[in-house]
Order: structure tokens, then sequence, then C-alpha cells
């Protein structure tokens, strides 16, 4: 196996765990709404952005994963898969850090009913 090879393989690993972690977080933001919903738990309109943030980083490192595919020039291929590897970290540390507040404070974010 050469180096191309390699990287090929390192490249399609982030975008798929970008694309895993959104659908897998995206799926336990629609169970939270059901709750919500449903009056299971309340929810502090100031939290939003912990909800809404990693989201939003996984889908960046998607459409950066993408673009990364279309690109020619082995210079900004190199750029793109390094800023969607650093997109898929940052949405995991926005996740460890809510669950270790959640952990150290449950009553901040969520009261339940």
């Amino acid at each position: 196996m050469n180096q191309a090879e390699v990287l090929a393989g390192r490249q399609q690993l982030v975008a798929r765990t970008a694309q895993l972690l959104l659908g897998v977080y995206l799926l336990a933001l629609l169970a939270g709404v059901v709750a919500v919903r449903y009056d299971r738990l309340e929810v502090s309109v100031l939290n939003a952005p912990y909800f809404v943030l990693p989201a939003f980083c996984f889908a960046k490192a998607i459409w950066t994963a993408t673009r990364f595919r279309r690109a020619t020039v082995a210079h900004e291929r190199r750029e793109l898969h390094q800023k969607s590897a650093v997109e898929t970290a940052f949405g995991l540390v926005i996740i460890g850090s809510f669950l270790y507040y959640w952990l150290q404070d449950p009553a901040a974010f969520f009261t339940t009913v």
C-alpha cells in the first residue's frame, strides 16, 4: 500500500465519521425534541446553542468533505481534509463539554417534569 492509498483511506474515514456523528446526534436531538414536546423535559432557552452548535459543526465537516472530493489540486485536498477533521473534532469537543457540565449540574440544562 502506498502513501496515497493510506491517505485516501484516512480521508474517507474522516468523512464517514462526520456523517455518522451527525446522524447519531440528530437522532438524539430528535429524541430530546420529542421529550420536550410531550413535557418530559423542560429546556432553558439560554442553552439552545449547546444543542445547535454540534450539529452545525458536523454539517460543516460534511460540507468540507464534499468540497474535498471535488478538489483536484493536492494541496487544496490536504487542506480541506485537515479542515474537515478539525471541524469534526470541534463538534466532539462541544458535545463533551456539554455532557461534562450536564453531569456536574443537570438542573442547569434540564428539569424533569
